[in-house]
């Protein structure tokens, strides 16, 4: 067995050959897993495993926006309700029919749009456009 040399006493440690490190844990020793390294692992798609920036999170809302945008001014080439009454109206007044069944085709037509909307899709020249229009009132008159 190697005694100490004369000039270091034997109760002073020799310095250690590495340098001090923390200790760690028994659990901490062998990693198993990604958990244990204190990384984490995302998941969702990101293809990367990166999570979106700040960026691209403001562009993807502005884009988002865009289209709501765009769906919303995409229908506004049609008549208006009140055009498309208008004009239910004008068809009715060009009908052989008593002053007091347009009153009631007009009543008819103010309170709801999809019976304009029904006479304007009867041609000008169609009987069944009168029909209709007589078949309306008589079913709201009944009522």
């Amino acid at each position: 067995m190697a005694s100490a040399s004369p000039l270091t006493p034997s109760f002073v440690a020799k310095p250690p050959s590495q340098p001090h490190k923390r200790a760690r844990a028994n659990s901490d020793s062998t990693p198993t897993s990604s958990a244990s390294t204190g990384k984490r692992q995302r998941t969702g798609g990101h293809g990367h495993g990166r999570k979106p920036s700040a960026g691209h999170a403001m562009m993807a809302v502005s884009d988002s926006l865009k289209e709501v945008a765009n769906a919303l001014a995409r229908d506004t080439t049609g008549p208006t309700s009140p055009q498309r009454k208008a004009q239910a109206i004008t068809a009715v007044m060009k009908m052989d029919l008593p002053n007091t069944e347009k009153i009631r085709a007009f009543q008819l037509i103010r309170g709801d749009t999809s019976v304009a909307d029904v006479l304007l899709a009867i041609g000008e020249d169609d009987p069944m456009r009168e029909e209709f229009v007589l078949a309306e009132i008589q079913a709201h008159t009944t009522n």
